[in-house]
C-alpha cells in the first residue's frame, strides 16, 4: 500500500468564482466571507471551496491507480486516474487537514470495503475532473459492526463532492455515498445505485448543483441525526435530482427536509418526502408515491397524540405535481400551511386517503391548490385561512376527466385533468373571492358555486356508492361496513354546513 507525504507547497489555490447560478428562485442567498448561506427553515451553508471544482495542478500529487491502493496521511491535492481493482483510496490525516481527491478518469472497486474510505480529516473534497468518467464500488459482503464503514464511498468526517465530471457509485454492500458528518454535493453528473440507501449524511445532506440520479432499495436520501435539532436535515438548493424505485422514503430527514431551488423527481414505493418539517420555498417537485407524497411526522411521538408538536408541512413557493396510489397528497401529523406556490395533487381512489390531511391547523393564505381524489374523509383548509378554498364532493368520475373553475364572466381561473378516478375536488387560487359566484365544470357536468365563506364545502349526503360521501356531524359516518366509523377531521364537510348543495 502506498502512503503519501505532503508535497512542498501542496496547498489548493482557491478561485474567486462563486457558482451562484445553480440555485435559482426566491431563496435568500447571503455571502459571508468565503461562504454562501441559503436561508430556509435551516441555513444551508457552502464555502467557496465547496463550490469550486478547481485545483492547483502544479501543487498536486498525481497517481496512476493501477499501481495499487493508496493511503493519504497529509493535507493536499491528490489526482487519481486509471483502474484500481480490489483496492482503496484511504484518507487518514490529521483532524485539521483538508484533503482534495481529484478523480481524473478513475475506476475503483473493492471487494471487502469502501472504494474510497475517509477515516480521519477535517474535511475531504472529491472533485470530478471536467470531461472525465469515474466509478467507485464496494463488495457485497464485509463487516457489519456498528462502527464498520457501510458505503461504497464512506467518510467519518465532512465530505463534499464537486466538479463537472461524472461519477458512478455502486453500493453492493449497503449504501452508495455516506458521511457520518455533513455531506454536500455542488456539481457533477452523479449516478448512485445501492442495496440500501443511496446518499446519507448523518448531520445533513445539502445539494447545491449537479445532476444526480439515485436508484436505491432503501431511502433515496437520508439524514438521521436525532440528537440535535439544528442537524438531521436535507436541503435541496439547486441542481437536478431524480430518485427511482425506493422501497422506503424518497427523501427522509429526521428533522427538516427543505427545498429552496432545483428540480426534484421522486418515484417511491413508500412516502415521497418525510420529515418532522417539510418546507418547500422554491423549486420544481414531481413526486409519485405509493403512500404519502409529502409526510410531516414525528416517528417517536405517542401514536395516540392527535396533533404532533413541532410537526408541519409548509408550502411558500415552488411548483409541485404530487401523485399517490394509496396515500395522501400532503399529510401533516401537525399543521399544514400554504402561503404560495402551485400544487397539483392526483389523489388515491377509495379508502380513507385524501388529497390533504392534517391533524393540527390547516391554513391557506396564498398560492394555488388543485386536487382530485377520494371524498370519504376529504378535508378542506381551516377557518383561519385568508384565501378562499372550495371542496366539492360529488359523483364518482373516471380518470382523464377535465376539471375547470370559471368566474362569472367565463374566465378560466384553474384547470387540470384528473389522472385517476375521483369523487372530490379541492381548489384554491388567489383569484377566488368571498361572496362571488363561480362555475365548476367536471367533465360535461357544471355547477354554480357561491363562496359564501372563505372555506366552502359543496356536495350532498345521499351517498351513492363507496367514497362518495362527506363526513357527517360529530364524526358520524352513514357508510357502514368495511370502513367503520372514522373520526371527524378538521376541515371535513359536515351535514350542518350552510354551503351544502345538490349533487351535480
Amino acid at each position: 500500500m502506498k502512503k503519501f507525504e505532503p508535497a512542498a507547497g501542496a496547498v489548493l489555490l482557491l478561485t474567486a468564482m462563486m457558482l451562484l447560478t445553480a440555485c435559482s428562485g426566491t431563496a435568500t442567498k447571503e455571502e459571508s466571507g468565503d461562504d454562501v448561506i441559503i436561508s430556509g427553515k435551516v441555513d444551508s451553508e457552502y464555502t467557496q471551496r465547496d463550490l469550486s471544482g478547481d485545483w492547483d495542478a502544479e501543487a498536486a500529487v498525481e497517481t496512476d491507480l493501477s499501481d495499487g491502493s493508496v493511503t493519504i496521511t497529509d493535507e493536499g491535492v491528490y489526482v487519481f486516474s486509471g483502474k484500481l481493482e480490489n483496492g482503496q483510496i484511504i484518507v487518514d490525516a490529521e483532524d485539521t487537514d483538508k484533503v482534495q481527491i481529484v478523480l481524473n478518469g478513475a475506476d475503483i472497486s473493492c471487494s471487502d470495503g469502501p472504494g474510497i474510505l475517509v477515516e480521519n480529516a477535517d474535511k475531504t473534497f472529491i472533485t470530478l475532473a471536467e470531461g472525465t468518467e469515474n466509478s467507485v464500488s464496494d463488495g457485497s459482503d464485509y463487516g457489519s459492526d456498528e462502527d464498520e464503514p457501510w458505503g461504497a464511498i464512506f467518510s467519518r468526517d465532512t465530505l463534499t463532492v464537486n466538479g463537472s465530471g461524472s461519477l458512478t457509485v455502486t453500493g453492493n454492500h449497503q449504501n452508495g455515498i455516506v458521511s457520518k458528518d455533513d455531506l454536500k454535493i455542488t456539481g457533477g453528473t452523479i449516478t448512485v445505485t445501492a442495496e440500501d440507501d443511496g446518499i446519507r449524511g448523518r448531520d445533513s445532506v445539502r445539494i447545491y448543483d449537479g445532476e444526480i440520479t439515485i436508484t436505491a432499495e432503501g431511502d433515496g436520501i437520508k439524514s438521521n441525526n436525532d440528537e440535535d435539532e439544528e442537524q438531521g436535515y436535507v436541503s435541496v438548493d439547486g441542481g437536478s435530482l431524480t430518485i427511482n424505485g425506493t422501497e422506503s422514503q424518497g427523501i427522509d430527514a429526521y428533522y427538516v427536509a427543505q427545498f429552496t431551488g432545483g428540480t426534484v423527481k421522486i418515484d417511491s414505493e413508500n412516502e415521497g418526502i418525510q420529515a418532522r418539517i417539510v418546507y418547500i420555498q422554491d423549486g420544481a417537485l414531481n413526486i409519485k408515491a405509493s403512500d404519502d407524497c409529502l409526510n410531516g411526522t414525528n416517528g417517536n411521538a405517542d401514536e395516540k397524540e392527535t396533533a404532533q408538536n413541532g410537526v408541519s408541512v409548509e408550502i411558500s413557493g415552488g411548483t409541485m405535481n404530487l401523485s399517490t396510489e394509496a396515500g395522501d397528497g400532503m399529510d401533516s401529523n401537525g399543521d399544514l400551511t400554504v402561503s404560495g406556490g402551485t400544487v397539483v395533487i392526483q389523489g388515491s381512489w377509495g379508502g380513507a386517503e385524501v388529497p390533504i390531511d392534517y391533524n393540527g391547523e390547516g391554513t391557506i393564505t396564498g398560492g394555488t391548490i388543485l386536487a382530485a381524489g377520494n371524498s370519504q374523509m376529504a378535508q378542506n383548509f381551516g377557518e383561519n385561512s385568508t384565501q378562499c378554498s372550495l371542496l366539492y364532493c360529488g359523483n364518482s368520475y373516471e380518470a382523464d376527466t377535465q376539471i375547470c373553475l370559471m368566474d362569472a364572466d367565463g374566465n378560466e381561473l384553474a384547470a387540470f385533468t384528473a389522472e385517476k378516478n375521483f369523487s372530490a375536488v379541492l381548489i384554491s387560487t388567489p383569484d377566488m373571492q368571498q361572496g362571488a359566484s363561480y362555475t365548476l365544470k367536471i367533465g360535461e357536468d357544471e355547477k354554480t358555486v357561491t363562496l359564501n365563506n372563505i372555506i366552502t364545502g359543496e356536495g350532498s349526503l345521499d351517498g351513492m356508492g363507496r367514497g362518495d360521501m362527506p363526513q357527517g356531524p360529530e364524526g358520524s359516518d352513514d357508510r357502514k361496513g368495511e370502513f367503520g366509523e372514522p373520526p371527524q377531521k378538521p376541515g371535513a364537510l359536515t351535514e350542518s354546513d350552510d354551503s351544502q348543495a345538490e349533487r351535480i
